[in-house]
C-alpha cells in the first residue's frame, strides 16, 4: 500500500530589523534599608530594666534619658542607673520590655540618624567576583512598585560569611528622597 505525500505545512515568520545595543549583566538580591549612622544603646550597669521611655520610631536627642536599670541584688538597694541616648536620631530597634534582665552588653535600643539611608544586602559567593565599589545599582522598594532609585555600591565586605557563603555589600542612594 502506497502512502500519499503530505502537503507541506505553513510556517509563520516575522522579521525585525536588528538593533545594536549593550547587554548588561546584573545581580538581583534583597536587602534592608538602614541608617548610615546607628548606635546600639547599652546600660552602664547590669540589672533589671525598670523603665523604658522610648519605642521604635521615637525621636531622641543626645543625652536624653531613654531607660532606667535597677542594679540592686537581693538584700541590697542601689539607686537606679540611667541610660541616655548617645546621639540624636530615631529609635530604630527596641527589643526589650520593662522587667527584662540586662547586662552591660545588652542592647536596650538602637538609635539611627535617618537623614542618610543606605541598603545592606548579602551577595552569594558565586557573584562576588563581579562586585566592586563604585558600581551603579537600581533599587526598587515594595512601597513604590515600578519606581527605581539610583544607587552606587559603596562598600563590599572583604570576608565571605562562612554559614551563608555570602558577602555583605552596602549601597548608597545617589540622591536623597524623603519617601525612603
Amino acid at each position: 500500500m502506497a502512502r500519499a505525500a503530505a502537503a507541506p505545512s505553513a510556517v509563520s515568520v516575522r522579521a525585525a530589523e536588528a538593533v545594536r545595543t549593550t547587554l548588561q549583566s546584573y545581580i538581583e538580591v534583597n536587602g534592608d534599608v538602614v541608617a548610615e549612622t546607628k548606635v546600639d544603646v547599652v546600660p552602664d550597669a547590669a540589672g533589671k530594666l525598670v523603665s523604658l521611655k522610648v519605642e521604635v520610631g521615637s525621636a531622641v536627642q543626645k543625652g536624653q534619658l531613654i531607660a532606667e536599670v535597677d542594679p540592686s541584688k537581693p538584700g541590697a538597694a542601689y539607686s537606679l542607673s540611667p541610660v541616655y541616648a548617645p546621639i540624636s536620631g530615631t529609635v530604630t530597634y527596641a527589643p526589650l520590655s520593662v522587667g527584662a534582665t540586662v547586662s552591660t552588653a545588652t542592647t536596650i535600643a538602637t538609635v539611627g540618624v535617618m537623614d542618610k539611608l543606605e541598603i545592606e544586602a548579602k551577595i552569594p559567593e558565586r557573584d562576588v567576583g563581579q562586585l566592586k565599589a563604585g558600581l551603579r545599582a537600581q533599587v526598587t522598594l515594595e512601597a513604590y512598585p515600578g519606581e527605581r532609585f539610583p544607587a552606587v555600591v559603596s562598600r563590599v565586605s572583604p570576608v565571605v560569611d562562612s554559614s551563608s557563603r555570602s558577602k555583605e555589600i552596602v549601597l548608597k542612594f545617589q540622591r536623597d528622597d524623603p519617601r525612603i
